[in-house]
């Protein structure tokens, strides 16, 4: 004897965490089901089965929260002891639009650069989600120690789980360290303000 079978094809759907079923609420009606001539029942038996195709998707859907009035902090340090810091000072973690942030600076510069040229610096984003961008203003000053002058520069960058640091290699000149007050009794003065104007997230795609 052989079965009488029937096959439905639904839509195409997408599955995510929001929506992780799928289905039909009415496949067939009882009597349909049940009528002995269709053979779907066969000695109160029935066999269902079900074939999915996954389609690979490049598609992604991302959702901009802007900040209002922006989440500014202004972060001040006192660097004692410069020629002694090594090849990395790095600041402790603080907090700015529920983020966490540090600050690392090269005294002789970073290693691609010529040795006691430039001080570099960069301001860097710690444990960001892979599946989140962050834009933020920085801005990056140094200080003499009566605050008559100073070097400063801002930067507006969007920070990454594969690029979570940003700055300047060649922020000032060693030179310029000295012969412009910057570093007075190996000691100098760094400001750091960081204004987080963005965040964008990886949206469920329904």
């Amino acid at each position: 004897m052989s079965l009488k079978h029937g096959d439905v094809s639904g839509p195409t759907r997408r599955f995510n965490a929001v929506i992780p079923r799928w289905g039909l609420s009415k496949l067939i009606s009882k009597e349909t089901l049940m009528e002995p001539s269709n053979g779907y029942v066969v000695n109160d038996n029935c066999v269902f089965g079900a074939e999915v195709l996954v389609i690979k998707s490049e598609h992604v859907n991302e959702c901009l929260r802007l900040v209002k009035n922006g989440a500014s902090v202004k972060r001040e340090w006192k660097i004692s002891d410069f020629s002694k810091q090594g090849e990395v000072w790095v600041s402790e973690e603080f907090d700015v639009g529920n983020y966490q942030w540090k600050v690392n600076l090269y005294p002789n510069g970073v290693s691609s650069l010529p040795k006691n040229s430039y001080m570099s610096l960069f301001v860097a984003l710690e444990g960001i989600p892979p599946h989140q961008r962050v834009k933020a203003e920085v801005l990056m000053r140094f200080k003499t120690k009566l605050d008559d002058c100073h070097r400063s520069k801002t930067y507006t960058n969007w920070f990454t789980s594969s690029c979570p640091e940003w700055g300047y290699h060649e922020f000032v000149s060693i030179a310029d360290m000295s012969a412009k007050g910057f570093l007075a009794d190996d000691c100098c003065f760094l400001e750091i303000e960081i204004t987080v104007q963005g965040v964008v997230l990886e949206a469920p795609e329904i």
